[in-house]
């Protein structure tokens, strides 16, 4: 599965201007409310998506499969996600 981190980080970076975060997110602090929302969000589509007919985990259910994600997958996920937020962020400083 091919994920477009900068992508995502646009459209969350979207999200964040819409709750007037993003000057939070100016001066290098992403705000962890929305970040955990997206997460998890994003955790529950991967689930999904190895959960589909003919998938690797097909017999799973997504509800499932998320609680079996490594600590360590999800941190790399999320060390991905933060480096494209940064990436693609107006900063300040």
């Amino acid at each position: 599965m091919k994920t477009n981190y900068d992508k995502l980080a646009i459209g969350l970076l979207e999200v964040m201007n819409k709750r007037g975060e993003l000057g939070i997110m100016s001066i290098g602090m992403i705000p962890k409310e929305t970040f955990d929302w997206f997460m998890k969000l994003m955790f529950e589509e991967m689930a999904k998506k190895l959960t589909i007919p003919g998938a690797e985990y097909e017999y799973y259910t997504w509800e499932t499969l998320v609680v079996l994600f490594t600590d360590k997958f999800k941190q790399s996920i999320e060390h991905k996600m933060s480096v494209a937020l940064y990436r693609n962020a107006k900063m300040v400083v």
